[in-house]
């Protein structure tokens, strides 16, 4: 039976009973009136009936529209929807008006429907009295976006443009190393090649011969060994690419953001280079024993100090005192380590188990962290080794001995045209530096052994 076939059934049904309606007098029996509420329920049965037909027929299914039951306008009948009331049921809501002219609302909740919902909250009245704020907690989910469907679709996220991210450590060589601009790509130096001691520059001495010199050759110095010194310039490079589309779309600077980051990566892998770079296509760190620079034992394995020490302190003192004097009397002069190798030298001690950083002598966990050893500064590292078996995880000395090379600043290009047909830009950074310890002599460096 299709929808026309359906609404001629509903219309004979709605006849029938508009014809019972008409032959009813002044004192209708209870059968007459069920009878006519009968007819009446049939013709809207048929009548759903052919609206969903007709849906069908017509192609307009929807499967995203919430469920809803016809309606269908007509005059009631005898005593039709009159459920019982509850006198108590009624309620009066005052509602305040913009232009100050309040108005009343008047509404009952049927007697069939409070015994079906027992648990009948005012949330309707609670809210024109007050507004969302006066609902409930139990009520305030029925006027909330928490579904989707029911309207959390039109409540959008707050999206912030702001990236989170780590805050990156800081790198140091530059701050106390020796700098210096090149227009090429590798370096030299002359130098005087004499290490017998760290009292003199070279071999040249003075004779005290006399008023008379024995001999022609009596006063005669012994010549400097001359040398030359070459510091290479190496290239650091990284390159990152991005769909256009993100681009395009990203809430944020996302290029602006990836050149900072870049940027972050290009300073600390520089300075990583400079304490530690192995010299093969990059830097030689400062802390490679390739330095030659003179090494002063801590006295203990994969230690720096034991619980049995009675002066901690000295070996850190060794260190000192051990950088020639014309080097650790200098306002560069440093110590280098990282976080973990400074807590161990905070618990160096004195001969009278006095804490041997002048900062710590309170010995108390309120004191600040410590920022100098002997009046010199602690630089710290997290880059610098980590104490451990012949390792080497404090250098102290004058940093400028160690030589920073500057060729061609970072910089980064973007490239749009050379991944074209796949839709990707390309960020090319590039930078080209070297760095060296020169003068190694300036530094002293303890070995955990």
């Amino acid at each position: 039976m299709n929808s026309k076939e359906m609404y001629a059934k509903a219309q004979v049904l709605f006849n029938e009973a508009k014809s019972l309606q008409a032959a009813l007098g002044d004192s209708p029996s209870k059968v007459q009136l069920d009878a006519v509420d009968a007819k009446l329920g049939e013709c809207d049965s048929w009548k759903a009936q052919a609206d969903t037909a007709r849906r069908i027929e017509g192609g307009d299914e929807s499967f995203s529209d919430p469920a809803r039951p016809p309606v269908s306008w007509r005059q009631a009948g005898p005593n039709e929807g009159n459920a019982p009331v509850d006198s108590k049921s009624w309620r009066e809501v005052k509602v305040a008006h913009p232009t100050k002219r309040d108005f009343s609302v008047r509404y009952n909740v049927p007697e069939a429907v409070a015994r079906v919902e027992k648990d009948y909250s005012p949330a309707f009245e609670s809210y024109l009295r007050k507004g969302l704020d006066g609902v409930g907690p139990n009520d305030r989910k029925t006027l909330s976006e928490g579904i989707d469907t029911a309207g959390g679709f039109l409540v959008p996220p707050d999206y912030q443009a702001t990236l989170i991210k780590k805050i990156a450590i800081t790198a140091i060589m530059r701050q106390y190393g020796r700098v210096i601009q090149s227009s090429r790509d590798l370096v030299q130096f002359p130098r005087v090649n004499y290490a017998t001691d760290d009292k003199w520059t070279s071999p040249v001495r003075v004779t005290w011969a006399g008023e008379v010199p024995p001999l022609a050759t009596t006063t005669r110095v012994t010549d400097p060994v001359y040398g030359l010194l070459q510091v290479r310039v190496d290239t650091a490079m990284a390159t990152w690419p991005m769909s256009n589309n993100l681009i395009e779309d990203a809430a944020f600077d996302i290029v602006g953001d990836s050149q900072d980051l870049i940027g972050e990566a290009f300073g600390l892998g520089e300075d990583y280079a400079f304490w530690v770079g192995t010299g093969v296509a990059q830097p030689l760190g400062a802390f490679d024993t390739k330095n030659n620079v003179t090494v002063v034992n801590s006295g203990t394995s994969a230690s720096i100090t034991t619980s049995s020490d009675a002066w901690s302190g000295k070996r850190l003192l060794d260190v000192y005192y051990g950088t020639p004097i014309q080097y650790r009397k200098l306002p560069t002069s440093i110590w280098v380590m990282n976080s973990g190798t400074l807590e161990a030298a905070e618990n160096l001690v004195d001969g009278q188990k006095r804490p041997l950083i002048k900062e710590l002598t309170g010995a108390s966990l309120e004191m600040g962290e410590a920022d100098a050893i002997k009046g010199k500064v602690i630089g710290v590292s997290e880059f610098a080794p980590d104490i451990g078996a012949s390792t080497y995880p404090i250098l102290f000395g004058d940093c400028k001995g160690y030589l920073i090379v500057d060729r061609v600043g970072l910089s980064i290009q973007r490239n749009a045209y050379l991944y074209q047909e796949t839709n990707i830009t390309l960020l090319v950074a590039k930078a080209r530096v070297g760095g060296l310890m020169i003068e190694p002599y300036r530094f002293r460096m303890m070995q955990a052994s």
